[in-house]
């Protein structure tokens, strides 16, 4: 906000926006879109002027941005639609600085200048404490059992986010392809996933939660900061 301040009084059409990004690196994009372009430069869509503040943020910092500060979803996703023209967000927080990057340059619109990163987090499973797997997972934090044996286990259900649309999504297929060479077990990602886009695991950000809350879910792959269990009163593994 203290950005957005000082640019507004630069210039009265200069509009800022900001991203994050998760999971080890997380990130500030701040959006220089100025509604009047000299020569040769490349204009930069504007939403109409409005009297609040607007943010886009991933939708796994929904707890983080105390569900009110703005619309949360995968950031992928959300830069699609401020480059498609159907978001206009003074703000957008997204969750790798490789979406930042498909918002800058000319060839992307102009709509980000830089970044900043400013969080770090981490890729967690989060499980019901209702689920028929629950003691399984009681037995992984206990260390007799380790988490992908569980995770392989029939029947269990499990949720993740799309790649396509969500930063975590492709995080969580390398973590799983990390697992298979770290612990030695081929075929681990497959045998826990599926296929890369198996639709009976991905569900959008937003859902994640609701879903393992609601029993629907046995367990899903989530930051850390979403699935802390002193904010959601449900456990997690490491």
């Amino acid at each position: 906000m203290h950005f957005k301040q000082q640019a507004l009084r630069r210039h009265a059409s200069f509009r800022f926006a900001a991203a994050w990004c998760v999971v080890l690196l997380v990130g500030i994009l701040v959006v220089a879109c100025s509604s009047s372009t000299g020569s040769g430069s490349t204009p930069t869509p504007t939403a109409a002027p409005k009297s609040k503040v607007s943010v886009a943020y991933a939708g796994s910092l929904v707890n983080l941005m105390e569900k009110n500060v703005g619309e949360g979803r995968g950031s992928s996703a959300l830069a699609n639609e401020i480059k498609g023209k159907l978001s206009f967000p003074d703000i957008f927080i997204s969750a790798a600085p490789a979406v930042n990057t498909t918002l800058m340059g000319a060839a992307n619109g102009n709509y980000v200048s830089w970044y900043v990163p400013f969080i770090r987090s981490s890729l967690v499973i989060g499980y019901s404490p209702n689920s028929k797997f629950a003691s399984d997972f009681q037995a992984v934090a206990s260390g007799s059992k380790t988490w992908y044996q569980v995770l392989e286990e029939p029947g269990i259900r499990i949720g993740r986010t799309d790649p396509a649309l969500d930063p975590k999504g492709v995080r969580t297929i390398i973590m799983t392809e990390l697992a298979e060479k770290y612990y030695n077990q081929p075929g681990l990602s497959t045998k826990i996933l599926g296929a890369t886009n198996n639709t009976s695991q991905i569900f959008p950000e937003e859902e994640l939660v609701a879903r393992l809350t609601s029993g629907q879910l046995d367990a899903g792959f989530f930051y850390l900061n979403p699935a802390n269990a002193d904010q959601h009163g449900r456990p997690f593994i490491k």
